[in-house]
């Protein structure tokens, strides 16, 4: 566990590569996801899973918003079920020092848990509740086994080789949670625009498999939404704002259809 000055360290460390000030609860539990990831990936049982989600896109691919949950898929082997080792990575965290339990999801229909941390903020001084406690919060779901890649985790002095989806497909997994999602989530727009933003084209066949024949089908469907939802766009930039490190980028939200039309029928 990092001492009041190490933790000042690396407050310094995130400023000087561009983390804006304001933002130390976010440093701390980017330090933290860091460290989790570093440990299970150095874990043998690690080799058939996949960091996926909002925190892959931020560590590995330099997403420029911070992200709070670890997402996993677990792939289906021939022997059994991938299990995240989650008793491990509490039992090592505690042995470095931290107040930390994991606390398992207890419903078939969720999957995960959550990492509590007490004392950190307290400790830090970046709460004055003794008892408020910091929570990373950890969702996997199981899947076919699929084509990955490797990315390197180097952050905060960590470094680690990191399973991960190649861009492409991420993107149509984003566009998956945009279309299945029970309520509209800022961060997810921001992501699609953030992947368009760079010319990234969701993959075709990860489409098929949740009924999207094609991207420009993607096209229609982001055309239609915002549309549907043109008085919304604001309060969805609002919500994504705090989560910036950048607060001009939050007009990537209202870009996102323009983005869209220009790379995917550009693409196309």
């Amino acid at each position: 566990m990092l001492t009041p000055s190490q933790y000042s360290a690396i407050i310094k460390e995130a400023y000087a590569h561009g983390m804006p000030q304001g933002h130390e609860r976010a440093i701390l539990r980017e330090y933290l996801q860091c460290e989790l990831l570093t440990l299970l990936f150095e874990h043998p049982d690690s080799k058939n899973l996949a960091c996926i989600g909002g925190t892959s896109l931020r560590l590995l691919f330099d997403l420029d918003r911070f992200s709070e949950d670890l997402d996993f898929d677990c792939f289906l082997t021939q022997k059994k079920k991938t299990a995240i080792p989650f008793q491990y990575l509490a039992s090592t965290l505690q042995r470095r020092g931290y107040d930390v339990v994991f606390r398992k999801k207890n419903t078939q229909t969720e999957r995960g848990g959550t990492f509590v941390f007490s004392k950190l903020l307290h400790l830090y001084e970046l709460s004055g509740h003794t008892t408020e406690t910091l929570k990373i919060k950890i969702d996997f779901t199981y899947q076919e086994a699929r084509e990955t890649e490797i990315r390197i985790l180097n952050r905060f002095g960590f470094a680690e080789q990191i399973i991960t989806l190649p861009l492409s497909v991420l993107c149509a997994r984003k566009v998956y949670a945009l279309i299945h999602r029970k309520r509209l989530q800022a961060r997810d727009l921001y992501d699609l625009a953030w992947f368009f933003s760079r010319r990234v084209t969701p993959d075709e066949g990860t489409l098929s498999v949740i009924g999207i024949g094609s991207v420009l089908q993607v096209l229609e469907w982001i055309q239609e939404l915002y549309r549907s939802h043109a008085s919304q766009i604001a309060g969805y930039e609002r919500d994504i704002l705090p989560f910036l490190l950048d607060p001009n980028n939050v007009k990537l939200i209202r870009l996102l259809p323009s983005l869209a039309e220009n790379v995917l029928k550009k693409d196309n």
